[in-house]
């Protein structure tokens, strides 16, 4: 999108700035589940990009989310993925010293107003629209938190108070939020386990791969085998 700022446009090199910020922005927001506000408080002297990148996966990041920029108020330190949007924003912003913030304005060491930020976010859900019509253009900057916790949820691999813990946020409101989510996740793992009951049989069975019965020979049903 930055990429197609019209050359001819007045301030086209602030223009630049702003739209390639809400796309570091989202991505950041995506990956490490921050609120808003937290990621537009954050300075660059609470950021710790680390010399891990591998082949398949860029740098991490450790930020320190201060109490004061916090919903709860209270302090926490999380790591995680694409530490490289940190550096990238060093490259284009004029202010990336250890007090400025991660996302500053154009031509001020301070940081970037609310009203900008939702203004460019509202632009480019137009442009999404106009080549995706079924796009949900309703959706919030917020709404990014909310697909992290989501997307931890469905996964399945870190408990719920794990999750809670790294977002900012109590046990009991990802129950009350999300727990829908966890549905799924229960669903996907019983359906793991390979046990059906089978009625006419009046049975237990387990199931297993075609080409593993076969070679017991069972020719019969080559997915299950009675156990009970």
């Amino acid at each position: 999108w930055w990429q197609r700022t019209p050359k001819g446009s007045a301030n086209r090199d602030e223009e630049i700035y702003y739209r390639r910020s809400i796309r570091d922005f989202i991505l950041l927001m995506a990956n490490f589940g921050f609120r808003t506000g937290e990621l537009l408080q954050l300075k660059f002297g609470n950021v710790k990009v680390h010399d891990d990148a591998t082949e398949h996966s860029s740098e991490s990041a450790t930020v320190k989310v201060l109490a004061e920029t916090s919903k709860v108020r209270k302090e926490r330190t999380v790591r995680s993925r694409r530490g490289d949007i940190f550096n990238r924003r060093k490259t284009y912003s004029r202010f990336f010293g250890e007090n400025s913030f991660v996302f500053s304005m154009y031509g001020e060491d301070k940081m970037m107003t609310t009203t900008i930020l939702y203004d460019y976010f509202t632009d480019l859900k137009k442009e999404v629209k106009k080549k995706y019509p079924d796009y949900d253009d309703s959706l919030s900057l917020y709404s990014l938190r909310h697909f992290w916790i989501t997307l931890q949820l469905i996964h399945g691999k870190v408990d719920i108070h794990k999750v809670a813990r790294f977002a900012g946020t109590s046990y009991t409101q990802i129950v009350n939020h999300y727990d829908g989510m966890k549905d799924a996740e229960v669903s996907n793992q019983l359906m793991a386990v390979k046990l059906r009951f089978d009625v006419e049989n009046d049975g237990i069975y387990v199931m297993q791969d075609k080409a593993k019965d076969e070679d017991e020979g069972d020719k019969e049903d080559g997915k299950i085998k009675e156990t009970t």
